[in-house]
């Protein structure tokens, strides 16, 4: 019998992330560029922001940052989890996410501690 995917209810919002909270960064292969940040919103939301690049590396990585949104939709609202976040951060841990140079990269950054 096939599985029925019940629909996961959560949406992107474009948005600032706060990079002293919990947020995950997205970059390409050894590029250290920043394509988009991704943090929990509230109700079943992420937040996402693309952040400003120079023309001449926009120029560069334009193929790149060109699918990065429906990368986003794929991973993060297709899943079909009911923790979408944590599925986020989880990604971030697999192995080719940590060792192979050639893919988009999930990086996890924990929440700042108040010093």
């Amino acid at each position: 019998m096939k599985k029925k995917w019940a629909p996961s209810h959560w949406k992107i919002v474009e948005g600032t992330v706060d990079t002293k909270g919990e947020y995950i960064s997205l970059t390409f292969k050894n590029n250290p560029t920043i394509l988009a940040l991704v943090s929990p919103g509230e109700k079943k939301t992420f937040i996402v922001e693309f952040p400003k690049m120079d023309t001449e590396t926009t120029k560069k990585i334009r193929n790149v940052t060109d699918i990065v949104p429906d990368l986003l939709k794929n991973y993060l609202i297709s899943t079909h989890k009911a923790n979408a976040w944590f599925f986020a951060k989880a990604l971030c841990t697999t192995f080719p996410q940590k060792y192979l140079p050639k893919f988009y990269h999930w990086n996890y950054h924990p929440k700042k501690e108040d010093k």
